[in-house]
């Protein structure tokens, strides 16, 4: 296979037009932001700095990369390595399972009835999750979660070596399949996007990588990924919208009359003469993809704060309450929006800017975001030249986090250990 520099910066634009996206739904989406003239400015002031710090980054890790020599084959060299944890990702598939879907006990008829009711019913798998995790004694959900939380780097690196190396697996193809179809279905029959997004994000670059030439502009193409990603859309908004509205969706549509956060729904230009239907899809995508944005501009105005470097993410907020007993919450910037506007930090989102800001101070964040820029070009090199196995566990994991700048520090919060291990695993084996 050969790549060109159109390859080497495929991820970039993908990432920053999303990024970019998100900016044009706040602008121009279907809420009336109530900020002031300055503190609208300074927010794209500061959105622009750091999509420029990423791009910069990005674009310095290429200029820099060296290849010294011709790298071996990464699957015949790492083959045994890449079956072990195709085993363990078997052996621990239906124990994930019985979390995820609530239940108490490994039992595989039961997982099997809850998917079918889940994808019979999204909306009310989502909530008898919820509503199981309760009845479960708080001692079993804590050593489940603790048990899973080590097995997390298996399954990260199990639909991503699954997914790159399938030719290649012979008698394991069979149960990658099973375990990618029974991943997807177990999202969907809780009706959580994330997962199902996450999967999709992850697959698009993987599948870029091993066929770049597909992407190659055609009609039947374009039109595949136009159906492609309406469906994805369709998807989320109804998972969203009933999730919110449950079986009250018709009089809730007609009587469509709120507030996000206290800004009002916009009801001229674009969004006058449209049907409740549609105006209810626009609000929901507008409140998921930019509230953030809004939080971020109210928070300027706060004084600086600190957290001693465990306030960028929910998993240091954790780590600080299990060793002090304490809420370093209280001492972050979303802590001084909950206070002063009443915005939950367990509800909405702030962006991966505030979270960073709490430790590094928003003249600092550009800084990391340079950083997390240079992660995400030099580990996506290193796939291309198959420096090492790590190299696309690592690349994920960056183009994750940059995916989500618009909600919270995402990685760090929720994937924790699978980026410490595979990040500093790619840099010790890339030498």
């Amino acid at each position: 296979m050969v790549y060109t520099k159109q390859n080497f910066y495929f991820p970039l634009k993908v990432l920053l037009a999303f990024n970019i996206f998100t900016l044009i739904v706040f602008e121009f989406g279907s809420i009336d932001w109530q900020l002031s003239g300055f503190s609208h400015f300074l927010l794209i002031l500061y959105l622009g700095t750091n999509l420029c710090a990423l791009y910069l980054g990005y674009k310095r890790a290429l200029k820099n990369y060296k290849i010294k020599k011709l790298y071996g084959n990464i699957f015949d060299n790492n083959r045994k390595k890449i079956y072990f944890i195709i085993f363990v990702a078997i052996l621990w598939m239906l124990p994930l399972m019985t979390l995820r879907l609530g239940l108490t006990v490994v039992n595989p008829t039961d997982i099997a009835n809850k998917l079918v009711e889940g994808l019979i019913n999204p909306t009310k798998g989502y909530f008898e999750k919820f509503e199981a995790i309760k009845m479960t004694s708080k001692e079993n959900r804590t050593l489940l979660r603790a048990v899973n939380f080590f097995f997390t780097p298996v399954m990260y690196a199990f639909f991503i070596w699954g997914f790159l190396y399938f030719k290649r697996l012979k008698f394991w193809r069979f149960f990658v399949l099973i375990l990618f179809v029974l991943e997807i279905l177990s999202w969907i029959a809780i009706g959580t996007n994330k997962g199902v997004v996450d999967l999709a994000f992850i697959m698009f670059f993987l599948f870029y990588y091993l066929k770049p030439e597909f992407f190659k502009i055609e009609l039947k193409k374009l039109i595949l990924g136009v159906a492609i990603l309406s469906t994805i859309f369709l998807y989320f908004l109804n998972n969203t919208s009933t999730r919110h509205i449950g079986d009250k969706s018709t009089s809730y549509l007609s009587d469509l009359d709120l507030t996000i956060l206290d800004n009002p729904i916009k009801d001229d230009g674009l969004y006058k003469d449209i049907s409740i239907e549609t105006k209810f899809s626009s609000v929901m995508l507008a409140a998921y993809l930019a509230q953030g944005y809004y939080c971020l501009a109210l928070s300027f105005e706060a004084p600086t704060t600190w957290t001693y470097g465990l306030g960028n993410s929910w998993f240091g907020v954790e780590v600080y309450r299990t060793l002090t007993g304490g809420d370093l919450i209280r001492q972050t910037y979303l802590g001084y929006l909950s206070d002063t506007y009443n915005i939950d930090p367990e509800i909405y989102w702030h962006t991966i800017y505030l979270w960073l800001a709490n430790d590094f101070t928003f003249y600092g964040v550009p800084f990391i975001v340079f950083a997390i820029g240079y992660g995400l070009g030099l580990s996506w090199m290193d796939m291309i030249y198959k420096r090492t196995v790590y190299a696309a566990p690592a690349f994920c994991l960056f183009a994750l986090m940059v995916f989500y700048f618009y909600a919270n520090n995402q990685i760090i919060s929720f994937s924790t250990l699978p980026f410490i291990v595979f990040v500093l695993l790619w840099i010790i084996k890339r030498r």
